[in-house]
């Protein structure tokens, strides 16, 4: 499992370290106050797209008690409008520069 370590927060690991998919659970939260959308709205967007969840497995993944995988997370974003690299990047799992460095 990806670990990263992050600034402290309340609510994580006593040991101060956030894990990946946590990291991404708090910009999908912020960004899910910011649009003012429930978790019903995206599983039922999620359901336009073929994957059929509830209103639960959503709340699952925002609380991080349930992992979100990097196909979860592509459908996430997509149902949000937002871009993956920029989730990501504000949760501090890739740096503010360009994906191409990925591929060297």
């Amino acid at each position: 499992m990806l670990r990263l370590a992050l600034t402290f927060n309340s609510g994580e690991s006593s040991l101060g370290v956030m894990t990946a998919s946590r990291a991404v659970a708090r910009e999908l939260r912020a960004e899910i106050a910011r649009q003012q959308v429930t978790h019903s709205l995206i599983a039922r967007r999620l359901g336009d797209l073929g994957l059929v969840v509830s209103p639960a497995w959503v709340s699952r993944r925002m609380t991080g008690s349930a992992p979100i995988d990097l196909d979860d997370l592509q459908l996430l974003a997509q149902v949000l409008d937002v871009d993956v690299e920029r989730l990501l990047t504000h949760a501090g799992i890739i740096g503010s520069g360009s994906t191409d460095d990925l591929a060297s």
